[in-house]
């Protein structure tokens, strides 16, 4: 397994060959040892560490919360403080830039090691989740049919990929954080009570809830539309994925033949 590689930045000469020695007894790999936030900024565009190890008073224009903070916001690499200060105000600079740990001077090596094992342990687990986020959006933009996600409790709108704004005659992105009414024909029974009590009876497993329901564009055109409900729990909120289809018969006041009723 290759070790986790690590810049320090420390500008006591003593106590940076102190930690770099450490960290090398730990098994990591040193990439680079800098005391300035200026050339901790540059060891960090040449060597690609996976985490940074910030004394907070270095050398040079920038202090380590500020060299920290935009090594957070540019380039997303662990940023783990070290200070041998724990003043308030310190502590609530440091804070706001989200950093992966913070470790008071003088700290164990024991202390160091776990400190470091989490933080990158952290960084691993956020990857995996964006990477897993990429995939599912990329999926999301690429199906024809309208999908669309509301939060059952309120009826608004959480997710609505491309298709399902295009079916309703909306820009991109528009129909996030709209209530479902908005869609909606209006008069019953398709009307947004009629709607709420549908959602309400999507299984969670098994086949999934499928009609024909009456619903209406931007510019106020009605249609039929089929509707496939399923329920699912996201984020500890109950939420309704829902397919939206847009049937080929668009007028009169009943469903197309062979398409279900609620």
């Amino acid at each position: 397994m290759t070790p986790a590689r690590i810049v320090a930045v420390e500008d006591e000469r003593i106590v940076a060959l102190h930690l770099k020695q450490q960290l090398t007894k730990l098994g990591f790999d040193v990439a680079a040892v800098a005391a300035s936030g200026e050339i901790a900024l540059r060891d960090i565009v040449d060597h690609h560490p996976d985490l940074v190890l910030m004394d907070i008073h270095i050398e040079g224009d920038m202090d380590g919360i500020e060299t920290a903070a935009r090594i957070l916001a540019d380039l997303g690499i662990p940023v783990i403080y070290l200070t041998a200060y724990s003043e308030e105000a310190t502590f609530e600079r440091a804070r706001a830039t989200k950093p992966y740990g913070y470790l008071i001077k003088p700290y164990s090596e024991r202390e160091l090691y776990a400190t470091i094992q989490m933080a990158l342990e952290r960084r691993n687990v956020e990857m995996a989740l964006r990477a897993s986020e990429e995939r599912f959006r990329s999926i999301f933009a690429a199906i024809s049919e309208g999908v669309f996600v509301i939060d059952m409790p309120t009826g608004i709108f959480t997710e609505v990929n491309e298709a399902g704004c295009a079916i309703f005659g909306y820009a991109p992105g528009d129909l996030v954080g709209c209530d479902i009414g908005l869609i909606l024909a209006g008069e019953a029974p398709y009307a947004r009570d009629e709607a709420v009590a549908q959602i309400e009876q999507a299984p969670a497993s098994g086949a999934p809830h499928q009609f024909a329901w009456r619903c209406r564009t931007k510019d106020g055109q009605r249609f039929w539309a089929e509707v496939s409900l399923r329920s699912a729990s996201i984020g500890g909120r109950r939420v309704a994925l829902s397919i939206v289809r847009r049937l080929a018969s668009s007028g009169g006041g009943s469903p197309p033949a062979g398409s279900r009723s609620p």
